[in-house]
């Protein structure tokens, strides 16, 4: 009877499919779309609405390069700091924020702007328009097969295990986001019937001819989180986040992504010396044995291995890649000249420079002399603190204060390289490449632009081929970065407006697999529904017997997830063992196999 039962299960999961959703990170139903994934070209690279970049929604490290291969991003993010010309005495001038080991922004816009007699004002969090926003031009046209890679992204399961219904989940995905695409919050479309506004009917999200896009905007006006940060208060920044990236099988443009913070100063209040800088920690496979350098010239900052083998790379023959971050527009001046990269700030395991504290204003001092270039700043004021110049440690610069250390060229072996001479060994590292200083009036907005890119060698056993890679790609991201921007508007309406009879019908619904997958403590089960429906959610062993229901009732349309802490009904912690999750709304029904090891 108990092989009966479980033959009787596993024909079920046979007969319904293996649906499957990417893992969220909320312990109750999650309706909000979170997070997304950029992967039209050699990355697979993740967002969160929030800020968080480069972490995947089960936290692990969201930046590989090239797909379907190894992590070669732990984080990154932005961050600013400058002085802030607020006459409240009980408030610090000099404040920073932004994403550096800790969020510092929430989700949302700011919906109204601050002034001398009233603080800015955060939309509603509950607000339903909050989420990450994703696109791809070719979502309606494209073969089940040519999305088949974007599918397994998505849904983070292999791509052999696919089905028809997930891709038609992804197609249903974008077509939601062009419809509901937030043209009126700034993200960038195409104005195809030329009429000078957004018209969901018609127009197309787009943005310099990409492929695909992403656009999500968030604030930084919770003050838990800028004080948990670096210890500042917020300053009233809104910064609206666009991702695009081209479908390119070769070249610089199919091993780049492009990323633009759109800064709007909405405090009320001017903000004087003010300096951006982009972080990132590259942990190249194995993140113990790093290298990292720039060059002030092509304005990038970049890491690559400092052995000629990973072992995160060696499992697919391949030689580990280098990984650099591009200023292709820095911030503008009162007179309209674009910044450069102004300095280049790099930490080495094992150093002598400490990083900036956490959670207290001290932070703040410290990461604000870090945009300004200073290898370290200390005191609990900026104006009296002790700053402290880099060095090179190699090169005929040796010992010479420098705003660019390690600028050296690795491919030549000349100037000053990480590892040399006085440099320190091959570890964990992690950069900063700046640009100021700028100012801000109430209500003015700064673009900075910056590329995101990989560079590899079909050479195995050599760690600098993707340097040599790097330095051919990046002046050409320089030279055609304006012309992409400057891509014409495509007319008539967009295409996609043909392929409606492709979407999935809208009494469907996608039970995700459990993550993780086997898991000891608890588990996530992900589903998503097109339309509002009851539905029940319940747990069964590998006797088909009944443990527990977690969901049962009317549930709302969009992403959802649940917990399972390996329970059952009563509260019991149940045996280790296969276990079964359905999810059912009337006689449709779905499964997957979930395996709970204590």
């Amino acid at each position: 009877m108990k092989q009966l039962l479980l033959i009787s299960i596993l024909a079920l999961l046979v007969c319904f499919g293996k649906e499957s959703a990417w893992a969220g990170n909320n312990s109750a139903v999650n309706n909000s779309y979170n997070y997304a994934v950029m992967n039209i070209n050699n990355w697979e690279y993740w967002q969160r609405s929030d800020g968080l970049s480069a972490r995947t929604p089960g936290d692990e490290d969201g930046g590989i390069f090239p797909f379907h291969t190894a992590p070669v991003l732990y984080w990154d993010g932005i961050v600013w700091g400058g002085k802030v010309l607020d006459p409240d005495p009980q408030k610090p001038q000099i404040r920073a924020g932004g994403q550096y080991f800790r969020i510092g922004t929430q989700p949302g816009w700011i919906e109204k702007s601050g002034s001398a007699q009233s603080a800015p004002q955060a939309v509603d969090p509950q607000n339903k328009r909050i989420r990450i926003y994703r696109f791809r031009r070719d979502f309606a046209s494209a073969t089940d097969a040519q999305l088949l890679r974007d599918a397994a992204d998505y849904f983070r399961i292999e791509e052999n295990d696919v089905t028809a219904t997930q891709i038609d989940s992804l197609r249903n995905r974008y077509w939601q986001d062009a419809r509901d695409w937030p043209a009126d919050l700034g993200a960038p479309y195409y104005d195809r019937n030329r009429n000078g506004r957004w018209d969901a009917d018609y127009d197309e999200p787009g943005i310099a001819g990409a492929d695909q896009l992403i656009w999500y905007v968030v604030n930084d006006l919770d003050g838990n989180k800028t004080e948990r940060l670096l210890g500042s208060p917020p300053i009233g920044l809104e910064i609206q986040v666009t991702l695009w990236a081209y479908k390119e099988e070769g070249g610089a443009l199919a091993n780049t992504i492009f990323k633009r913070y759109r800064i709007i100063n909405k405090s009320g209040f001017a903000i004087d010396s003010m300096f951006i800088g982009q972080w990132a920690e590259t942990d190249l496979g194995d993140y113990s044995d790093d290298f990292v350098g720039c060059d002030s010239a092509l304005n990038i900052g970049f890491t690559y291995n400092g052995k000629e083998h990973d072992n995160a790379f060696d499992v697919f023959s391949m030689s580990p890649p280098a990984v650099a971050y591009q200023l292709l527009q820095g911030p503008e001046t009162g007179d309209g000249q674009s910044l450069p990269m102004t300095s280049f700030w790099f930490h080495a395991s094992g150093g002598a420079i400490p990083d900036p504290e956490l959670g207290v204003y001290e932070g703040t001092v410290s990461m604000y002399g870090r945009l300004n270039g200073y290898a370290y700043v200390y005191g609990p004021d900026y104006a009296s603190a002790q700053k402290y110049m880099f060095f090179h440690g190699a090169g005929t610069e040796k010992g010479q204060p420098t705003f660019f250390p390690l600028n050296g060229d690795p491919i030549s072996g000349k100037g000053d390289i990480d590892g040399a001479d006085q440099n320190l060994s091959a570890g964990n590292r992690y950069f900063f490449v700046n640009s100021g200083p700028l100012t801000m009036q109430p209500g003015e907005t700064q673009d900075i632009i910056v590329a995101l890119t990989g560079g590899w060698t079909d050479t195995y056993g050599s760690n600098l081929g993707g340097v040599v890679d790097l330095q051919k790609k990046a002046p050409v991201l320089q030279q055609t970065c304006q012309s992409l921007l400057d891509t014409p508007v495509p007319q008539g309406p967009a295409p996609y407006f043909q392929k409606k009879d492709r979407l999935p019908d809208a009494n469907q619904f996608v039970l995700g697999q459990n993550f993780p997958n086997p898991f000891n403590n608890s588990t996530q089960i992900r589903f998503q529904v097109f339309q509002t429906m009851p539905l029940t959610l319940t747990i069964y062993n590998a006797l088909g017997q009944n443990v527990r229901v977690l969901y049962n009732g009317m549930i709302s349309k969009g992403d959802h997830t649940l917990v399972w802490n390996g329970k059952n009904g009563e509260g019991e912690i149940l045996p280790s063992g296969l276990y079964f999750v359905r999810l059912l709304n009337g006689a449709r029904i779905q499964w997957r196999k979930m395996i709970y090891l204590k």
